[in-house]
């Protein structure tokens, strides 16, 4: 396919005008069950978009489907029967470095947008949204300077080319709420992304407000602290650089976590110390108490733990039969390394406490509303399987 692009520098920048946004969208991943895949489909005309989650970004520019991306077909038809459109995510799969050497080379860079197009057109679908994480968590910051304008140019080219097939363009990115200049000691602000200079020539821009701190027991996306400030500074970019901010979606979680720590610092058990993931759908039904400031639920509880602490593991070679032996049937696993538990190294008992927060469906409800506020044009729901019924009804009422 022969893609028309504007080259870099161009004295022109035109803006792109903001299409309809959606009040409500879905990321749907293909590890979801085909009944949370299309839970959405219960929910006429609340729902707007999907974004199935199961495209990749090879290191040859490529753009591929994971493993288990069959699973999306149940989601696509349910959308494509309720009127909703379908823009499939695409995720950074090319490595650490990887994506920043494709779009530092013209010819790659255009290969790229090129495969981008095509994968929309050819399957039929309304657009495409990137998720493109590796330069925030990966490359590290030292190569942000480097990278950011050819990510602008990048979105750049790749918004002419969707918008001349007539498809559109969402970008998600990781949140800002401080002024993005390179400098700034803020490790929360992802400045790579340059949301003020993508901002005129995308379709959608997503920002996923959750995992506040997920290695300290809090909320994942408290409003107070995190929801608010948020979408205070994008929407101040959104009027500075004369966008709409209808352009901006809110991205909400609807998981938590549950956090399994030492109530006095005392030594636990291996293993009794962990933290999981709890969605709207495997919460328990428990007491629950609603914090003001983040409007997210939390319980918490204590639990006396025994156990070995700090056991030796012994890894045995594979077994090897003896060729002389009659028996020629050989044991299960005799190809694989056994493990052996060794003498456990001491017998300990701590005050495990556990602690949950997550986020329920009134929880999302007042999230999105802090958005709508503002002029956003709506929300993105992380993730399809994850949510409750009722987090699609609380969203209808607003």
């Amino acid at each position: 396919m022969a893609i028309g692009l504007i080259a870099a520098g161009s004295a022109s920048h035109p803006t792109v005008d903001a299409a309809r946004a959606p009040f409500v969208a879905v990321w749907e991943p293909y590890w979801a069950g085909s009944a949370g895949a299309t839970r959405f489909a219960g929910h006429p005309g609340v729902v707007s978009e999907i974004s199935p989650f199961f495209l990749s970004a090879a290191a040859d520019g490529s753009v591929v489907s994971v493993s288990g991306a069959a699973s999306m077909g149940a989601a696509i038809r349910a959308a494509r029967a309720n009127g909703v459109k379908v823009i499939p995510t695409v995720t950074d799969g090319a490595g650490k470095g990887g994506m920043a050497a494709i779009l530092a080379d013209p010819v790659q860079r255009a290969n790229h947008i090129a495969n981008l197009v095509n994968t929309v057109v050819g399957g039929g679908y309304d657009g495409i949204d990137l998720d493109y994480e590796v330069f925030a968590f990966t490359d590290g910051r030292t190569t942000w300077a480097t990278t950011m304008p050819l990510w602008v140019q990048f979105v750049h080219e790749l918004s002419d080319a969707l918008h001349a097939q007539g498809r559109m363009l969402a970008v998600t990115i990781p949140p800002v709420w401080e002024a993005t200049t390179p400098g700034n000691a803020e490790q929360k602000n992802y400045w790579v992304y340059a949301q003020d200079q993508i901002l005129p020539f995308v379709d959608r821009l997503r920002l996923m407000v959750y995992d506040w701190s997920p290695g300290t027991p809090s909320p994942n996306a408290p409003i107070d602290k995190f929801v608010a400030p948020v979408v205070a500074y994008s929407t101040k970019v959104a009027a500075a650089t004369g966008q709409s901010a209808s352009k901006l979606i809110l991205g909400v979680p609807a998981y938590g976590r549950h956090w399994r720590r030492s109530a006095d610092g005392s030594p636990c058990p291996d293993g009794s110390l962990t933290t999981s993931t709890v969605t709207q759908v495997s919460a328990p039904d428990v007491a629950w108490r609603r914090d003001a400031a983040s409007g997210e639920l939390t319980f918490s509880w204590d639990e006396v733990v025994t156990g070995p602490r700090g056991a030796s593991m012994i890894t045995l070679p594979p077994y090897v039969q003896d060729p002389g032996t009659i028996d020629n049937v050989a044991p299960a696993g005799a190809n694989t390394p056994a493990v052996r538990l060794g003498v456990p190294g001491s017998i300990v008992t701590c005050t495990v406490r556990h602690t949950v927060w997550y986020p329920d469906e009134w929880s999302v409800k007042a999230k999105a509303d802090v958005a709508l506020q503002k002029g956003w044009g709506g929300v993105v729901i992380w993730a399809g399987s994850y949510e409750v019924d009722g987090t699609y009804d609380r969203l209808a009422e607003l």
